[in-house]
């Protein structure tokens, strides 16, 4: 899983990251196929990597918790889908269910910028992002998802 991220970045996302890596949705999702090659376990491991990396690199500041935490949360509402309405309907559905699933997995902790990220990670669609974590996670979803198709 760990293959293209860094070691302070996998360091740090596994710091920042124990309770969703080892919570039981996110254990199924890291089997379930996305993006054609890779699996959303592994596509939200390597948006994680490329959400610290793009902070550090551009020296944004970010909290690199809520950065995390937004990264392996973001496509949780996956969990057993298989685009059954169409690629549409799913783009729109499941950033509303990763979010349900983030108020149960950090109940009082989670950060409103954290929800934010969430629910508009996949902008264009369904609007966008209004704190720059949340379009700092937006482009490494892109960014992810174009990896996933080469590197599973």
């Amino acid at each position: 899983m760990w293959y293209n991220l860094s070691m302070n970045a996998k360091d740090t996302v596994e710091k920042y990251g124990s309770r969703i890596l080892e919570n039981e949705t996110y254990r199924r999702i890291a089997q379930q196929k996305h993006h054609l090659r890779s699996t959303v376990g592994n596509h939200s491991l390597r948006v994680a990597g490329i959400s610290v990396a793009l902070n550090r690199g551009l020296r944004m500041g970010m909290d690199e918790q809520l950065l995390v935490e937004a990264a392996l949360l973001h496509d949780m509402g996956m969990d057993g889908r298989y685009e059954p309405g169409g690629k549409a309907d799913l783009s729109h559905v499941h950033p509303v269910d990763s979010l349900g699933i983030a108020e149960e997995i950090l109940g009082e902790t989670l950060n409103p910028l954290v929800e934010d990220a969430i629910l508009y990670h996949m902008c264009p669609i369904g609007g966008h992002p209004h704190s720059r974590l949340g379009w700092l996670l937006c482009i490494a979803d892109k960014i992810g998802a174009v990896g996933d198709f080469f590197i599973p």
